[in-house]
């Protein structure tokens, strides 16, 4: 995705991802008591999770892939994309690996916090989060070295980058918004 400045940064916007997530969402327990506990873990799961980002979220759903397309700015040769495409890549493996360290070395020293009653809240954080980090490294390897990528041209993100990289544009952010209607993206005026 076009940044102001002439940058890129790492979107992935993916229909199968959401089918994937709303068919795994859609599975319930047989017995009452189960359906009750699978919930109480649903919420607090989607309450954390919101945390989260969904960037993040769908680096980590890049494992349930076999192909991905990639779309750029016209202006752009498919090989230029494609060197973006491993370098934003590689750069969320590299903040997620380094991530994974810090939270998996601070993840014995929260043994300190069972000392005091009540349920290790920070090991359990430090827990889930040295796991997402995971998760979303090996989603980022898979998206790099593993996936089927095709690369097209897009003339509404070069429209895009045209409207970012622009002095002076009258309702900048509304014609964001209806570039992200015509994107199949909510709310893409919020990223810029």
């Amino acid at each position: 995705m076009p940044v102001k400045g002439g940058g890129y940064r790492l979107y992935i916007h993916s229909p199968e991802i959401v089918a994937l997530r709303e068919a795994v969402g859609s599975h319930a327990p047989a017995g009452e008591m189960e359906k009750r506990k699978a919930n109480i873990f649903k919420r607090t799961l989607q309450a954390v999770s919101k945390r989260e980002k969904e960037q993040e979220r769908r680096l980590k759903e890049l494992r349930k892939l076999t192909h991905i397309t990639v779309y750029y700015p016209r202006g752009l040769s498919a090989s230029e994309a494609r060197e973006i495409y491993e370098k934003l890549f590689r750069a969320e493996i590299k903040r997620h690996k380094r991530r994974l360290i810090v939270n998996g070395l601070l993840l014995p020293l929260s043994i300190v916090f069972t000392l005091f009653p009540g349920p290790n809240v920070v090991f359990a954080y430090l827990a889930w989060r040295t796991l997402s980090h995971y998760r979303s490294k090996k989603g980022g390897e898979k998206g790099l070295k593993d996936i089927e990528v095709t690369f097209a041209a897009d003339p509404l993100l070069e429209e895009l980058q045209e409207l970012l990289n622009k002095k002076w544009v009258l309702k900048r952010k509304e014609r964001i918004h209806r570039l992200g209607k015509r994107l199949g993206i909510e709310h893409l005026e919020k990223m810029y």
